[in-house]
């Protein structure tokens, strides 16, 4: 009466054993694609540090050469080398109403009519 049972017991057992087997290899396959992919996007991350880094090993050259940090100091702090000549021109709304002809003071306000009459030519 047993001896039936046995058999049956042992295929079951057998076929839980495999089965338990089989998930367990496609999960160890998952996490070795998921591995994969994190070291694929780690090389590209690697790569673009790679070429930062590069990027600013140039600019600190750039930044000790002489003939740039007089480039930097004359367009950012508005230094001038010792030879340079200089020429300051004001512009328009700083020059001293004496100087600037658009420049209107109360002084020189003509009334409205006056103006009329200066643009006909009467």
């Amino acid at each position: 009466m047993f001896e039936g049972y046995g058999k049956a017991i042992f295929s079951i057992l057998i076929s839980v054993v495999l089965i338990v087997i089989i998930a367990n290899n496609v999960k160890t396959a998952l996490n070795y694609q998921k591995g994969v992919e994190k070291v694929e996007y780690t090389e590209q991350k690697l790569l673009k540090l790679q070429a930062e880094n590069q990027e600013l090993k140039d600019k600190i050259q750039e930044t000790e050469n002489p003939e740039y940090i007089e480039k930097l100091a004359i367009e950012e702090l508005n230094l001038a080398s010792q030879d340079a000549t200089i020429l300051i021109i004001p512009e328009e709304n700083e020059l001293l109403p004496e100087e600037n002809p658009k420049a209107h003071s109360s002084e020189k306000m003509a009334p409205n009519y006056e103006k009329w009459l200066l643009f006909l030519g009467l």
